[in-house]
């Protein structure tokens, strides 16, 4: 049996109804998701949502409430394991610190992630690269409409 992980991401939507999308690289690999990550050992979801918006967006989440748990099975693209995804719509007074791209994978130099704020009407699923958040943006985009 391959191993299971779970990974729990939180889609943030700002007062002018945009979404924030994160353009990372990892392994040689670009790709266009929603801020989050792997759970680590001996971590509930929550924790490791509010961890994750922490650790990636330096803000701390005031609230958040359960949108999508992915029901098809998903591989990783890295590992091969299976992977469960949790979204959840989250809520946060901070600004984000980190400068706003308008670029896809325009990362400054050194850096393996950039931001970028893309319109909710706007975000189709086929801006996103893995077919876990495109089956889930398309599952919850009509409450962000």
């Amino acid at each position: 049996m391959k191993s299971l992980q779970v990974r729990v991401y939180g889609l943030w939507v700002n007062a002018k109804g945009e979404v924030l999308i994160s353009d990372e690289r990892h392994r040689d690999m670009n790709f266009t998701k929603f801020p989050g990550g792997g759970l680590e050992p001996d971590e509930g979801v929550a924790d490791a949502l509010v961890r994750e918006f922490k650790e990636e967006c330096d803000v701390t989440i005031k609230q958040f409430e359960l949108l999508h748990v992915s029901e098809k099975l998903v591989i990783s693209t890295f590992d091969g394991s299976q992977v469960v995804g949790i979204y959840y719509r989250v809520y946060c007074d901070d600004e984000l610190c980190h400068p706003i791209k308008t670029r896809v994978f325009d990362f400054d130099h050194g850096s393996n992630q950039s931001f970028r704020w893309v319109p909710a009407d706007r975000l189709s699923p086929a801006d996103l690269t893995f077919e876990m958040d495109q089956l889930a943006w398309e599952r919850v985009r009509v409450q962000f409409l």
